[in-house]
């Protein structure tokens, strides 16, 4: 063999090294950059939405202290009226709501009582303030009357001005209310809504009207945001080396704050795969996968959960290796050169 040839030989063997290297290193580093600017983006919905209909509503008359009229199709709210030595004690609105279907030890954000206004009657009550005031005594639709109405806290959760136009909602804040109901549903026995002024007018009062649940559309509605922390980053465990060609287990697991059921998926790295979402499962609950790589090589394996209102945790890595690393590629290509140098010795101390 002539020393041109053993020259080529050696110049095949250093460009085949160079080109693995730069190989592995797009691997480790422009792989790795691309999948830190994939785990950069997060999904989350938060906070979570809530809008119940009551359950329950009534008009209470002070003039009928006797009359029941939770099937109406309207709820009254009236003012006192004071003419001396009368005084006329007006007319209140009774709801509730069953919030159960937000976790107990959920934070909520904001909660807005609405009740749509839709016309008055004897003058308009513009302006004035209609206040809701928590109930602390349960209470029946369909008997409740003014003789038998529940007792309110003495000072009012919130309190809305009337608008100058009718067709339009009215809004209370119930935020504080609505968190006590929920971490404790037994002492939920909703609002009175009421008129907290005076009428010194010696002719009737203003009544205003509201659509009740009983109505066709527009009954009284309860908004409620609640905070829907994200899951946490999911924990993969399984080998971190094995064999191309071969089927290995993976166990992803995450865990919930609200305690949400999840759904995951697991991207495999490198070849593309993908599982999809997957799911739900319980907060907390492992699921084990099974994936194998055709090819030799380094893969980060990422899985991320969400929750079931969307939000989406963070992704959790395992690199793993089937193996293709700088080490064993090097040793390779080296000792294919020492194999070629072995079989032509003179060629080789004549360099």
């Amino acid at each position: 063999m002539t020393n041109r040839a053993y020259a080529a030989i050696l110049a095949i063997g250093l460009i085949a090294l160079s080109g693995a290297l730069s190989a592995v290193d797009g691997q480790t580093e422009d792989g790795l950059h691309l999948r830190e600017a994939e785990l950069s983006h997060r999904e989350r919905l938060d906070p979570v939405v809530y809008e119940f209909e009551a359950v329950a509503d009534a008009t209470i008359r002070h003039q009928d202290p006797d009359g029941s009229f939770g099937t109406a199709a309207h709820l009254q709210v009236s003012p006192e009226v004071y003419t001396y030595p009368q005084r006329t004690l007006g007319i209140n609105a009774l709801l509730r709501f069953d919030v159960s279907d937000i976790p107990g030890d959920a934070v909520v954000q904001s909660a807005r009582l609405m009740m749509y206004y839709y016309r008055y009657e004897y003058a308009n009550p513009a302006y004035r303030a209609v206040a809701v005031f928590s109930l602390l005594e349960d209470w029946d639709e369909e008997t409740v009357s003014w003789a038998t109405r529940p007792s309110h806290s003495p000072q009012s959760t919130s309190s809305a001005s009337m608008p100058n136009t009718t067709q339009q909602w009215l809004e209370w804040q119930v935020t504080a209310d609505v968190q006590h109901h929920v971490a404790h549903p037994s002492d939920n026995h909703g609002w009175l809504v009421g008129d907290s002024g005076l009428y010194h007018i010696n002719i009737y009062s203003p009544v205003s009207f509201f659509r009740s649940r009983e109505a066709q559309e527009n009954g009284p509605r309860l908004v409620v945001e609640v905070a829907n922390d994200p899951p946490d980053a999911p924990t993969i465990s399984g080998p971190a080396r094995g064999k191309a060609g071969m089927p290995y287990s993976y166990t992803i697991a995450a865990t919930d704050p609200d305690g949400n059921r999840l759904y995951y998926r697991v991207q495999w790295g490198g070849d593309g795969d993908s599982s999809g979402w997957l799911g739900p499962y319980p907060s907390g609950e492992a699921i084990t996968l099974e994936h194998a790589w055709d090819t030799r090589g380094t893969y980060t394996i990422s899985a991320q959960a969400r929750d079931a209102h969307g939000a989406e945790s963070d992704w959790g890595t395992l690199e793993v290796s089937m193996p293709l690393t700088r080490c064993t590629l090097l040793g390779s290509i080296l000792k294919w050169l020492a194999d070629a140098l072995l079989l032509f010795p003179g060629e080789a101390a004549g360099l």
